[in-house]
């Protein structure tokens, strides 16, 4: 009747009516209420759509009244497209029957519903659904014993953020229907698409009851991976990451365990890492040997790493070789004698070498990883010749090729014994331990005097006899 209204001005008390449906609903231009205290609800039993589609107003102070005898709250709210904040801290709702679609397409930006006594509302469907600037609902005072409808409860408020639903339970929701004597049919229409499109896909916390939920709910709609948060937090959640359909047997048929739960999707990226090995040969003084360059050893390792969104939740797979030839370093011969043998004695940690090699260390979590090692040199003798004692590592037969090699290092060499390596999970092998450098995983010891050496040592102490004498 008052299309172009915008003010409503109460400056006396006024008796409200009993029935107050659609007192003032669709005044699209309605701008505020003053005085609205002065209205005496005392006796108003109906407040159905009592604001229905006021399109304009924005703010609604309704701690002025008395609701103690209303037991119908239904579409109360509902269009209010501009509404963005309403005071019920005063409301009385112990008489309350049903709250259908009460806060339905209003644009309110939080709700505060601490003080809803819900014991006897028997209808909750709709009431926060399409509320699309809603990000966090606290049911958790909210009894819904008598409840049998809550269809659609959060449908399509794509802005939810937050549920807290830890005190619902769903006992009278699901009834059973008997079709002759052979069959029995569940109604679940109570509960049917009460999540459908909740929250906007990509994080949602529920904070769900032990109670079922059918699969009518539409429990986790529109997610794909779903975690407890235990003994963690929302943003880092500390139990399994489960699938839609791990998530929903729990509720429909499962375990119903109650909790804090993050709905959201999990995405999968892979990480690579290089592992570099550097042979280092130096002098008893550890610089480094003129003409002898390091020789330098790169494996390549990739691994999966999942995450999910709107948390800190970071899960890692093993590491894995990008190959086969990446599996393990290739042996390295060590040159016996450098600088036409005036170095002798290449040692490791102390002990002789003629052969180093390695299993694939432990990797740890950075992109890169390196290992060094250094063989050491000692100057040989005028008069003490080499002592090269053979500690158990490589076989003799290879001395010819290792004391010509001089220092060079073929990256291929012995790729094919590594090719039937499988990767250890956590790498090393630790029998070796004591063999192996400060910076490498195993070091095949290997030293021993070969047939050359012990001939130049002979001569050469009965030369230095023969002129003594």
């Amino acid at each position: 009747m008052f299309p172009e209204l915008q003010h409503i001005v109460f400056t006396q008390t006024v008796q409200a009516p009993q029935d107050c449906t659609q007192l003032f609903a669709m005044l699209r231009h309605l701008e505020d209420f003053k005085g609205l205290n002065y209205l005496d609800t005392s006796n108003v039993t109906s407040m159905n759509a009592m604001f229905n589609y006021e399109d304009t107003i924005t703010s609604l102070d309704l701690s002025g009244f008395d609701t103690s005898k209303v037991t119908d709250m239904s579409w109360m709210f509902t269009n209010t497209q501009n509404l963005q904040s309403v005071n019920l801290s005063s409301f009385n709702t112990s008489n309350v029957t049903t709250f259908e679609a009460t806060f339905m397409e209003s644009g309110l930006q939080s709700l505060n519903l601490s003080n809803f006594d819900t014991s006897k509302v028997v209808y909750l469907n709709d009431t926060f659904s399409h509320m699309p600037n809603i990000k966090s609902l606290d049911l958790s005072n909210f009894n819904t014993s008598s409840l049998i409808d809550m269809h659609s409860l959060f449908k399509d408020s794509t802005a939810l953020k937050s549920i807290d639903i830890s005190s619902f339970t769903t006992d009278k929701i699901v009834t059973k229907i008997i079709v002759g004597t052979a069959h029995v049919v569940l109604d679940k229409t109570g509960v049917s698409d009460m999540f459908e499109n909740t929250g906007n896909g990509t994080t949602l916390a529920i904070k769900m009851p032990n109670a079922f939920f059918y699969d009518d709910a539409e429990l986790g709609n529109g997610y794909s991976a779903f975690i407890a948060a235990n003994s963690g937090t929302l943003t880092d959640p500390k139990g399994y990451l489960l699938n839609k359909s791990e998530f929903q047997s729990m509720f429909t048929t499962g375990t119903k365990t109650a909790g804090w739960y993050v709905c959201s999707s999990a995405t999968k990226t892979t990480e690579n890492k290089t592992l570099t090995r550097t042979v280092n040969y130096v002098d008893a003084k550890g610089n480094e040997i003129a003409g002898q360059a390091p020789t330098t050893q790169t494996l390549h390792f990739h691994r999966t790493v999942t995450t999910l969104a709107g948390t800190n939740y970071k899960t890692y797979s093993d590491w894995e070789a990008d190959s086969t030839a990446d599996q393990a370093f290739d042996n390295i011969d060590v040159p016996q004698s450098l600088n036409d043998g005036q170095l002798i004695n290449p040692t490791v940690n102390g002990k002789n070498v003629k052969t180093i090699s390695t299993n694939l260390p432990t990797l740890d979590d950075n992109d890169t990883q390196s290992e060094t090692v250094n063989v050491i040199y000692s100057a040989k003798s005028a008069d003490t010749p080499s002592n090269n004692n053979d500690n158990g590592g490589s076989s003799s037969n290879n001395s010819g090729s290792n004391a010509s090699n001089n220092g060079t290092n073929d990256s291929n060499n012995n790729r094919s014994s590594h090719h039937s390596l499988n990767l250890p999970s956590t790498g090393g092998n630790e029998s070796l331990a004591a063999a192996l450098p400060a910076t490498a995983k195993v070091v095949s010891e290997n030293a021993f005097i070969t047939a050359p050496f012990l001939f130049t040592a002979l001569a050469a102490g009965l030369y230095f006899t023969t002129k003594k004498h």
